[in-house]
């Protein structure tokens, strides 16, 4: 598995971000006998949940101020974490180009001050995702993203006339436009797609083959 240095710094917190290797029931039952999860839907929904189901509907986020495990499903996907020590609350989102281009990050941290946070006090950690490496897309994906960041960073590369997102960067900037110190943030540089420790909707083409990503107090 990979873990955040960021929010390893924090005793009552545990999260995972699993490789495709360790995607056995037994071997995730171990670590965390009962989690809460989401049908993805590729949009920005925000869910409130205090453990009494362990299944949401159409939502993209799960948030908590309880000791409950929340968990999103990834495979090229951004897995992200947000958490507020202070508060004691804490944010699991599946956030593809989508859900990034919806505002699920806003949302998230929308919800997180809703709550109590001063956003400032907010650590965010991403974790395995398509990189700029692999994840080729049409020249007007890359506009549309340039225009939602307001085109002042580099968000892209070109490589043999061919356009690359880098969605690491976009959620990132998404992160600090919403009033995130950037020193409370972490972007874990590991593509899915050429890492080969880790499931790809993009290289594999196989939509049933995702990674768990799981997030919780105790």
């Amino acid at each position: 598995m990979v873990q955040s240095k960021l929010l390893n710094n924090f005793q009552f917190l545990r999260h995972y971000f699993f490789e495709s290797s360790e995607m056995n029931n037994d071997n995730i039952l171990k670590i965390t006998p009962k989690f809460i999860s989401a049908a993805q839907i590729h949009q920005k929904n925000i869910t409130l949940v205090d453990g009494r189901t362990n299944f949401i509907p159409r939502s993209d986020g799960l948030i908590t101020r309880h000791k409950v495990f929340l968990a999103v499903r990834t495979a090229d996907c951004l897995p992200i974490f947000l958490i507020n020590p202070r508060k004691r609350i804490v944010c699991a989102i599946h956030a593809g180009w989508k859900g990034l281009q919806s505002g699920i990050i806003e949302n998230a941290i929308y919800n997180m001050k809703k709550l109590g946070s001063d956003v400032t006090d907010i650590i965010a950690a991403a974790g395995p995702h398509i990189g700029v490496c692999c994840y080729k897309v049409d020249k007007s994906r890359v506009l549309l993203f340039k225009s939602l960041t307001n085109g002042l960073e580099k968000i892209s590369a070109v490589k043999k006339n061919n356009w690359y997102l880098d969605l690491g960067k976009v959620a990132y900037l998404n992160m600090v436009n919403s009033g995130l110190l950037k020193k409370n943030i972490e972007i874990l540089p590991i593509c899915t797609s050429c890492s080969g420790r880790f499931f790809s909707f993009r290289r594999d083409g196989k939509s049933n083959l995702t990674m768990l990503n799981i997030i919780g107090m105790v």
